[in-house]
């Protein structure tokens, strides 16, 4: 019997954490660029050889929908990779590409960060009049302003770079939508939901056997 309240504990927990990915996925269903996660049970050895198990999250790389804007200061990555972005407490790297130009010309994203160019430095515009061609080449006013630094993604890990990309493949006036899909979000919740309500099952049936027992034996004394 305790390894059957221990199993049911187990799922309960398990299916409270898939919960919680979906959860953060739905959150960012509409965030530029954003990966949903997948959840996935991970088999774990205890110190003491005994196996438990917990749930862990992949990301799924598949590209989300590019979304055509016609912002000049909006842009796509249309193949694998990250922008180097550069935030106060250092570099930062991300698929989310809508930016938009600060008082000193800077290409920066919502939270601040300021894109970055393949040899150093900030991104820099003097005005909206400027063309970023297909191998992140800025051309402002017919002259070279640099090329957008777009790195590889590094296997397994939702941002942080391996090296730089050798043909990034940058799209100007678009950005990439969130690869969420609500409907695959909310079947996965459901079939959480529905493991949890076969946990609390077993549980509720444990505490009725366990109270027949107490009465029983009780009784009988």
């Amino acid at each position: 019997m305790p390894d059957l309240v221990a199993s049911a504990t187990a799922i309960l927990a398990q299916s409270e954490r898939r919960v919680e990915i979906v959860g953060q996925n739905i959150a960012n269903a509409t965030t530029p660029g954003y990966k949903r996660r997948i959840p996935f049970v991970q088999m774990l050895t205890q110190t003491d050889g005994s196996v438990a198990s917990q749930v862990s999250a992949v990301i799924d790389n598949r590209p989300g929908k590019l979304v055509v804007t016609n912002n000049p200061f909006d842009l796509a990555l249309t193949g694998p990779g990250l922008f180097a972005l550069r935030d106060p407490d250092g570099m930062r790297f991300s698929r989310q590409g809508r930016f938009s130009r600060n008082a000193e010309g800077q290409l920066i994203d919502a939270l601040g960060g300021v894109l970055q160019l393949a040899n150093g430095g900030d991104v820099v515009a003097s005005s909206a009049d400027f063309e970023v061609r297909m191998d992140g080449t800025i051309v402002q006013r017919g002259e070279t302003r640099g090329r957008i630094a777009v790195y590889r993604e590094a296997a397994g890990q939702a941002a942080g770079p391996s090296e730089p990309a050798d043909a990034p493949g940058v799209r100007q006036g678009a950005f990439e939508a969130s690869n969420v899909t609500t409907g695959d979000e909310m079947v996965t919740m459901m079939e959480a939901m529905r493991r949890a309500e076969s946990a609390q099952r077993v549980m509720i049936t444990y505490d009725e056997l366990m109270a027949r027992a107490i009465t029983t034996f009780g009784g009988g004394g």
